[in-house]
């Protein structure tokens, strides 16, 4: 028998009243099943993607309905839409899954892994407020030590080493309003910035971290910056870069990429609105982003 799912942002009687009007009048043909947001998580393994509606996966249901969103849980229905289009379940309302520039990491991280490009998993997300019961489980399925990152903070101000558990209570303790993800740790041996420019490489640089205690690769956390000529980048690099500005729509793009001991690259994120060197005797970014802006005006007045 086919079975119907009804998501809501509440869990509220309401919800199951409105489940149970379908029991009877559809009853010969499907099952009705309800579901609140705060019980749901998408885990991205190394194989695949689950999508979980509480004890249920998504690949149980032949109709999922978004009955009820709000705002609170916008980004959320915006994943699982995402996730359930390319799963194949017919779902509504479809445009959920078009939110664009408004998602946050979690989303740009599911239309890259979806792009077939190479991010970095397990990838594991849950709303907020069932971390707490879910992330001893979530800490053991991915493997200690690992990333925990914030979906809406920059400059690697909202990433975070776990090496114990006990770890993830006291980051939520600081960041109550934020939403998380669980990422593998990828031991890189370089880590580089990439500046695209309209598909076009702008600049390409390693960023080398001083502190052998710091795990992050950001430039304002003390790591040094060596830029390369463009034309020696290597191909792997330059098109997982471009690849990626353009599944996301992002014109003037810094790719972060980073390589394992065995030569593997893998796409850690995607930023809007990069941070430049300003100094032309370091860095070319300055001087090529104002030949970009000539050729894009040129262009635009015929």
């Amino acid at each position: 028998m086919k079975k119907i799912l009804i998501l809501n942002y509440t869990t509220s009687c309401g919800n199951k009243e409105f489940a149970n009007l379908f029991k009877d009048k559809l009853g010969d043909i499907c099952e009705i099943y309800s579901c609140d947001f705060s019980d749901t998580s998408v885990f991205v393994k190394n194989g695949g993607i689950e999508v979980m509606f509480g004890a249920h996966d998504a690949k149980d249901f032949d109709l999922i309905y978004f009955r009820r969103v709000g705002h609170k849980y916008f980004k959320l229905a915006a994943a699982l839409a995402l996730c359930i289009k390319n799963l194949g379940i017919k779902f509504f309302d479809s445009g959920l899954s078009e939110i664009g520039p408004a998602g946050n990491k979690f989303i740009s991280f599911l239309r890259l892994y979806f792009s077939s490009l190479p991010v970095i998993t397990p990838t594991y997300f849950c709303p907020k407020e069932t971390i707490m019961q879910k992330y001893q489980k979530i800490c053991e399925d991915i493997g200690l030590p690992l990333v925990f990152k914030h979906l809406h903070l920059q400059r690697g101000s909202g990433v975070f080493l776990i090496k114990e558990v006990s770890q993830i209570p006291q980051i939520l303790e600081k960041f109550p309003g934020g939403d998380f993800m669980f990422q593998k740790l990828i031991d890189n041996a370089h880590e580089y910035r990439v500046l695209i420019l309209n598909g076009k490489i702008g600049a390409y640089e390693e960023k080398i971290k001083t502190d052998k205690n710091e795990f992050r690769g950001n430039v304002h956390l003390g790591a040094m910056e060596k830029f390369f000529d463009i034309a020696s980048i290597p191909p792997d690099i330059k098109e997982i870069s471009i690849k990626a500005a353009k599944v996301l729509g992002i014109e003037v793009a810094g790719v972060d990429v980073v390589v394992d001991g065995n030569g593997k690259a893998w796409l850690v994120e995607v930023n809007r609105g990069p941070g430049l060197t300003y100094d032309e005797k370091v860095s070319p970014e300055i001087t090529n982003f104002a030949k970009f802006l000539r050729e894009e005006l040129e262009e635009s007045c015929g």
